[in-house]
C-alpha cells in the first residue's frame, strides 16, 4: 500500500516548519513583497512561502517514496529548477526575457528529459496525432502557458494555492484511480505542502506570501499532471471506468481560471495597443475586489468556478469535444461580460 496519507501529511509538516524558519532570515535579509499600485495587499509580507512548499513537497516524495523518486527524477528536477528560477526573479527582478528563458528551459527539460507530451488532440478542430516536430512545440508552449497561468493568477491571498490544491486533488485522484501511484503521489505532497502554505497565507494578518518561486512551481507541477493526464488517459481502452471521453476539454476545466485569467489579460492588452507582459490590474482577481468583494471570496468564488466547470464537463462528457470547448468559451465570455461591468451597475 502506498503511503498517501503519510506523504501528504509529512509535506504539511516540513512546509509549516521550514516557513517559520524561513520568516526571521527574510526579516534580516528584507526579503520581502513590497505593494505597489498594482498590489491588492498593503503590508509587506515575507517572500518564502513558495520556496518552503516546494521543499515540502520534494522532500515529502524522497523520503516515503523512493520508486517514486527514481520514476518522477527528471520531473522533480525540473520542479526544483523552476522554484530556483523563481526565487531568483522574486530576489534579483529578473527582465521578462530571462524570466521566460528560464521558464523554457524548465519546459525543454519536462518535454525532452521527463517525456511530457502533448501527442494526440483528440479529434479536436479535426486534429489526431501530431507529427513529432509540432508535438515539441505544443507541449512546450503548453508547458510555459500553464507556468505563467498560475504566476499571473497569484494576485490575492489564497487563490493560487487553492487553484493548485484543486489541480492536485483532480488530478492526483485520477492518477490514483487508474494506479498511476507515482503521480498520485506527488499531487499528494503537493496538496499537504499547500495546505501547510495556505495556514500562513489566509491567516489575518497575512504572514507569508509564495512568490514567484511558488507559483510557477504550482504552474510548472499542474502542467505535468495535464500533459500525463491526457497521455494516461488516451492509453486506456474505451469503456474503461476512469478514461473519459473528452480529456482535452477535462484539462481546460480543471485550470479553467488560470487559463481564462491569462487569456483574457492578454486579449484585452493587445486590443488596447499594449504589451501583453506589461502588468496591469485587469486580472479578474483585480475585478472582484473592484466590485466589492474580500480576498477570501473572491478567492472562494473563483476556486469554486473551476470546480463547478470541472464537475459540469465529466457529467457532459459524452457530448462531442468541440461542444464542450464551445460550452467552455461561452462560460468564459460569459464571465469577461460581467467583470467587465462597473461595480455602479451593479454587481
Amino acid at each position: 500500500m502506498q503511503p498517501f496519507g503519510w506523504v501528504f501529511f509529512t509535506a504539511l509538516g516540513i512546509t509549516g516548519v521550514v516557513t517559520l524558519a524561513l520568516l526571521p532570515l527574510a526579516r534580516r535579509m528584507g526579503f520581502y513583497d513590497v505593494p505597489n499600485e498594482r498590489s491588492a495587499h498593503r503590508e509587506p509580507a515575507p517572500l518564502v512561502g513558495g520556496l518552503a512548499f516546494a521543499v515540502g513537497t520534494l522532500a515529502s516524495v524522497l523520503l516515503w517514496s523512493t520508486a517514486s523518486a527514481r520514476s518522477l527524477a527528471p520531473a522533480l528536477a525540473s520542479l526544483a529548477l523552476i522554484a530556483v528560477v523563481g526565487w531568483l526573479d522574486d530576489r534579483l527582478r529578473l527582465s521578462p526575457g530571462r524570466k521566460l528563458l528560464g521558464q523554457l528551459a524548465v519546459a525543454a527539460l519536462l518535454v525532452g528529459w521527463a517525456g511530457m507530451r502533448v501527442e494526440h488532440l483528440e479529434g479536436l478542430a479535426g486534429i489526431g496525432a501530431l507529427p513529432e516536430p509540432v508535438v515539441l512545440i505544443v507541449s512546450v508552449v503548453g508547458v510555459v502557458g500553464i507556468i505563467n497561468a498560475f504566476n499571473l493568477v497569484d494576485g490575492i491571498n489564497g487563490l493560487a494555492g487553492g487553484l493548485g490544491l484543486w489541480t492536485c486533488a483532480a488530478f492526483g485522484g485520477w492518477m490514483y484511480g487508474v494506479g498511476q501511484v507515482h503521480y498520485a503521489l506527488l499531487a499528494a505532497a503537493l496538496g499537504g505542502a499547500l495546505c501547510a502554505f495556505l495556514y500562513f497565507n489566509i491567516a489575518s494578518p497575512v504572514r507569508v506570501f509564495m512568490g514567484d518561486a511558488g507559483s510557477m512551481f504550482i504552474g510548472a507541477a499542474a502542467a505535468l499532471l495535464a500533459l500525463q493526464f491526457l497521455s494516461f488517459n488516451r492509453a486506456l481502452p474505451d469503456g474503461h471506468a476512469w478514461r473519459l471521453a473528452a480529456g482535452p476539454a477535462f484539462v481546460a476545466a480543471v485550470l479553467f481560471v488560470p487559463l481564462f485569467d491569462e487569456v483574457r489579460v492578454f486579449a484585452l492588452r493587445l486590443l488596447r495597443g499594449r504589451s501583453p507582459l506589461r502588468a496591469d490590474r485587469e486580472h479578474a482577481h483585480h475585478r472582484l475586489l473592484e466590485k466589492g468583494f474580500s480576498h477570501s471570496q473572491a478567492s472562494a468564488l473563483l476556486v469554486g468556478c473551476c470546480v463547478a466547470v470541472t464537475l459540469v464537463v465529466w457529467r457532459l462528457q459524452h457530448l462531442d469535444i468541440h461542444l464542450l470547448v464551445l460550452l467552455e468559451g461561452a462560460l468564459a465570455l460569459a464571465a469577461s461580460a460581467w467583470l467587465a461591468r462597473r461595480r455602479d451597475a451593479g454587481i
